[in-house]
């Protein structure tokens, strides 16, 4: 027994020595030897011939202490091993959000956020553009809290912003001041959108790209080069087609039958745009036609013209989705039922995971991914309240009625431990941001604050987007 057991010290002694085969200085600290700096100074002249036999030595030696006790333990050495999680973005600070006026003269209207996450007055800027109020094709009058219909409506990454102008085809493109992120100066003016109607826009860092849906009788998707000069510069001379039958008019109808989100997925990868099917109850669209999802995959760091379209299991209405951070898979939103996570494959086609039914949510409207707490976090247009869900399967972890006198959200956002959530207002109730606090982690984002927006904005308001550090 004592032998076996000089057997194992020996064995991890070894593992430890060899752990180390670039540093033997580390590896002698490591067992309370003293090494003195001048054999330090020796070491560093090795010749070649004993560089190629300590990296020989170190290929063949990929043993430490971990290997040596799963091997006292009997367990295989690839037994429970995965690969390392690819690095995520910083969590971030909220320093200020963005809505859109959607009015006939379009503004972004911004709120500086305190270090405690609640809102404070901050300022206004013409886009140069027009928004545009979308009918109910059931009721032949705008729909009701969701003027566009769509998530998406402004983008913001880094230091800028991009806000689409529904009424008149184009997008504006601001730079956002990072010590006084409230200001906002254009670039340029307002810049054609390829398309008509366009109501989502979204942005890669790592591209540099900007692409816009446009839902209209023009509909498909542009996509542009970020330009510090002249803010965005066309990269196609034709869009990517987006076939809505029937083809919309001028003054689009739904809820149905409109892209409703355009998005890159987690790694820039490939852009995606959601498609709504036509409502069952429609009365002059052609009913069961179910909703969709197109992929474009990313092609040379240029957005490709090739489109796999898919189906997925359970969509309909669908609204808006999330990539999942580090996987494949997307968390999206449909109206008719509440959320579903979809995967998409390395044949490009969209895969329904999981379904999950929030009865509390008739309308359920769009979705945001939370860093802080790892869920995501759903909002719905005719009934106010809030659910968070699991991002692996769509699960609920919690939902809750919001305290306030809201009528709904139509707009969710996530930026560090906060949550924020536009209500539109409707006759009775102005609009509104309300603002959660997640600091205790799932399950316990609180509502702190609910922000009524004052001055001329009106429940044609759109879009949410932050800035943060």
């Amino acid at each position: 027994m004592v032998q076996t057991s000089r057997l194992y010290l020996s064995l991890a002694l070894f593992a430890l020595c060899v752990s180390f085969p670039l540093d033997a200085d580390n590896a002698a600290r490591r067992a309370g030897v003293y090494v003195r700096e001048s054999v330090s100074a020796e070491r560093n002249q090795f010749d070649e011939r004993d560089k190629v036999f300590r990296g020989l030595h170190e290929r063949r030696a990929r043993l430490n202490l971990g290997s040596i006790a799963k091997l006292l333990s009997g367990q295989r050495e690839d037994e429970g091993a995965i690969d390392p999680p690819p690095p995520e973005e910083p969590i971030g600070t909220p320093r200020a959000l963005y809505i859109l006026s959607n009015e006939r003269d379009n503004w972004i209207i911004s709120f500086g956020v305190k270090d405690d996450g609640t809102l404070t007055q901050g300022s206004s800027v013409p886009t140069g553009g027009r928004g545009l109020l979308i009918s109910d094709e059931r009721e032949q009058r705008p729909v009701g809290a969701d003027y566009l219909l769509s998530q998406g409506s402004i983008a913001v990454v880094d230091d800028v912003l991009i806000a689409v102008n529904p009424g008149s085809n184009s997008l504006s493109v601001f730079n956002i001041d990072s010590k006084a992120p409230t200001k906002l100066s254009q670039v340029g003016g307002p810049i054609d959108s390829m398309g008509d109607t366009p109501v989502s826009v979204t942005i890669s860092k790592t591209l540099q790209i900007a692409c816009v849906a446009n839902t209209g009788p023009r509909s498909g998707i542009a996509c542009f080069a970020l330009d510090a000069k002249v803010g965005l510069r066309p990269l196609d001379r034709t869009q990517r087609g987006i076939t809505l039958n029937p083809r919309q008019s001028s003054y689009p109808v739904g809820p149905g039958n409109m892209i409703s989100h355009l998005f890159f997925n987690d790694d820039s990868s490939a852009l995606l745009a959601m498609v709504r099917g036509n409502t069952p109850t429609s009365k002059n669209l052609k009913p069961g036609n179910r909703g969709y999802i197109s992929l474009f995959p990313v092609v040379n760091k240029l957005v490709s013209f090739q489109e796999t379209r898919s189906t997925p299991r359970d969509i309909a209405l669908v609204s808006g989705a999330v990539p999942i951070p580090g996987t494949k898979n997307i968390l999206a939103t449909d109206a008719t039922f509440g959320a579903v996570v979809i995967n998409m494959n390395h044949d490009n086609y969209a895969t329904t995971l999981t379904r999950t039914d929030l009865d509390n949510q008739p309308s359920t409207s769009y979705a945001t991914y939370s860093r802080f707490t790892k869920s995501v976090f759903v909002c719905d247009a005719n009934h106010n309240s809030l659910a968070e869900l699991d991002q692996k399967d769509a699960d609920v972890i919690a939902v809750q009625d919001v305290p306030n006198k809201n009528p709904g959200m139509i707009g969710v956002v996530a930026a560090g431990r906060f949550v924020y959530g536009l209500s539109p207002g409707n006759a009775t109730a102005r609009p509104a941001i309300a603002v959660f606090d997640a600091k205790d982690g799932q399950k316990w984002a609180r509502h702190i604050q609910n922000y009524e927006i004052g001055g001329t904005v009106t429940p044609s308001c759109e879009g949410l987007a932050v800035f943060k550090d």
